[in-house]
């Protein structure tokens, strides 16, 4: 009985990380992780709130959220919109490793988005980035780098790259900074983006009513998701566990 109940288990964790990687629809916002904050500005923020062109203070990445019912870890990649905490939550596009034209760079790319530029940020060019896809992987690489560090300055620091990097106004700026916040260490991690942009594990989360909702769209999250190695070694760990209980079983026949 303990063999049938560990294979059970085995069995649901893996149908879990396989759900990470599907297709969903259904975002719920939760809290920030970390009380860690950052003032920032740019003219998307300014065109939503008058009062807002000398900064607004935002809470730093990760949230707290819930994605089809399953816990999930999001990083906010878009600073030109604000954060849907509404209860019920709200439908969006689940675009695997930022590939797809349902995702808030590509719409801003054919110009469907408010605001608009048809062009990736300055800073992302400058960066070497081209493609949507190419920079929503260096996004999901400073996410990974922001998550495994403890240290605030550092947290704010791959904060401030993430969103100067996805704002495609080109207008975005740290409001009175806080002490020891390097800029140029900031610069210095949107070219190591670029280098080091992932191809997989990772999707990105896109409000499903982005051009209907236009200026008042929710925020773009990545969420980070198990890489297919990950979940195969997963998988062959189940298989042997079955083959094995099988050849237990027949032994004892």
């Amino acid at each position: 009985m303990k063999a049938i109940k560990a294979f059970r288990v085995l069995i649901a964790v893996n149908l879990l990380l396989l759900a990470t990687l599907a297709m969903a629809d259904s975002l719920q916002v939760g809290g920030p992780v970390t009380g860690t904050t950052l003032t920032i500005k740019d003219s998307a923020l300014t065109a939503l709130n008058s009062g807002w062109a000398n900064g607004v203070t935002a809470y730093i990445d990760p949230y707290h959220g819930t994605l089809n019912g399953q816990s999930v870890v999001l990083f906010c990649i878009d600073p030109n919109h604000l954060d849907n905490a509404a209860p019920g939550g709200y439908n969006v596009n689940a675009s695997v490793n930022g590939v797809g034209s349902n995702t808030l760079q590509a719409l801003n790319l054919v110009g469907s988005v408010v605001p608009t530029s048809h062009t990736l940020s300055a800073t992302a060019l400058s960066a070497g980035f081209t493609t949507a896809s190419d920079l929503y992987g260096g996004l999901a690489y400073l996410s990974q780098q922001l998550q495994g560090t403890s240290n605030t300055l550092l947290q704010q620091e791959y904060q401030a790259a993430i969103w100067q990097l996805a704002d495609y106004t080109s207008t975005f700026g740290v409001v009175n900074a806080p002490a020891g916040f390097d800029l140029n260490l900031v610069s210095t991690f949107e070219h190591d983006a670029f280098t080091n942009r992932l191809t997989s594990g990772f999707s990105v989360l896109t409000d499903a009513n982005e051009v209907a909702n236009g200026k008042n769209a929710a925020q773009e999250y990545i969420i980070l998701t198990p890489e297919p190695g990950s979940l195969m070694l997963c998988a062959s760990s189940v298989l042997g566990f079955f083959l094995m209980r099988r050849r237990k079983l027949a032994d004892l026949q």
